[in-house]
């Protein structure tokens, strides 16, 4: 795994690391990791900055908070799928691109999902 400056972050979220082992082999996502927090009211909602502390932190340290917060990967989009013949999707309109994506993810379980659709127009 990589952080968005290129950085390897792979031991600071081997819970992501581990989930992103299911997926087809060669297939960069482009997303962002967050965490799932509570509020003192007991409401869950999505923190990035909780992820992003793990980032951060040391492995040791990234580990204690990985239980305190387990993190998801939310993917955007898919760059790529060799193991299907896709060595480069970029060319490709994100209408297929996301469908890819949804096809992979599938079975990849709660710790890698496509970002939620919305209800802004057409993909293109």
């Amino acid at each position: 795994m990589q952080s968005d400056s290129g950085r390897d972050v792979t031991a600071l979220r081997m819970d992501l690391t581990v989930a992103a082992m299911r997926l087809p082999p060669g297939m960069p996502l482009d997303g962002k990791a967050v965490a799932s927090l509570t509020d003192p009211d007991g409401n869950a909602r999505i923190g990035f900055e909780a992820a992003q502390s793990r980032t951060l932190s040391k492995p040791r340290r990234a580990r204690n908070l990985a239980a305190q917060h387990p993190a998801t990967y939310v993917a955007f989009d898919v760059l790529a799928h060799p193991a299907a013949g896709l060595p480069d999707l970029l060319p490709r309109p994100y209408g297929q691109r996301r469908q890819v994506l949804l096809d992979v993810l599938v079975d990849a379980g709660p710790s890698i999902v496509p970002v939620w659709p919305t209800s802004t127009g057409a993909c293109t």
